[in-house]
């Protein structure tokens, strides 16, 4: 964590070749979304937009990712995954009583959609809450939640090479020892990268 202030910026304005290149990055997802079943959809929908999103702040507008872009996709993707499976397991239900008015795949696509938009709200709240923090203390989170990312990320491989097996195991304890790899990945992550910047 960096106690750097960070100097003023004005809002900037998009070209007409940054607004094309986003129109374009947008009908790429709904392309690659189009034809997929809604828990698919609902599951990874969330995610690619992230992605699409970061690569469309990062590499086309070439502005520097802050701490709110780190945080929105930190948020985003767990709580994605997460609601997707609640939804498929039936344990959550966004249409609750009005589920039976219409057919199942509308049904379910409409849920997965609801669950993706929440997940989205929550990932840009997070978003939010961590640039009125910077702002209130002058402080730069940014290499924070990089460094975490690429934890999480290092953290993969391993928690495949010990769980690849029993990956898709859903017992308690399993899950709980996968879901701990990822987080001690994260939070070393952090570390270093707070240290680093």
């Amino acid at each position: 964590m960096s106690s750097r202030k960070r100097p003023s910026k004005e809002p900037e304005r998009m070209g007409i070749g940054a607004a094309m290149a986003g129109v374009g990055l947008v009908a790429f997802g709904l392309a690659f979304l189009r034809g997929r079943n809604p828990g698919y959809v609902g599951a990874f929908g969330p995610l690619l937009a992230v992605m699409l999103w970061i690569f469309f702040e990062g590499v086309i507008r070439r502005r520097r990712m802050e701490g709110f872009h780190y945080a929105t996709a930190i948020v985003t993707v767990p709580v994605s995954g997460m609601i997707a499976r609640w939804i498929a397991l039936g344990r959550f239900r966004p249409l609750g009583p009005l589920a039976g008015l219409a057919s199942p795949w509308f049904v379910g696509l409409g849920e997965f959609l609801i669950g993706g938009a929440i997940s989205l709200l929550l990932g840009v709240s997070a978003g939010w809450v961590v640039r009125r923090l910077e702002q209130a203390r002058g402080w730069d989170l940014a290499p924070m939640f990089r460094g975490a990312v690429v934890g999480s990320f290092l953290a993969v491989p391993i928690m495949l090479a010990l769980w690849g097996p029993t990956w898709n195991d859903t017992s308690t304890v399993e899950r709980s020892w996968q879901i701990g790899a990822l987080a001690a990945g994260f939070v070393a992550g952090g570390f270093t990268g707070a240290a680093r910047g």
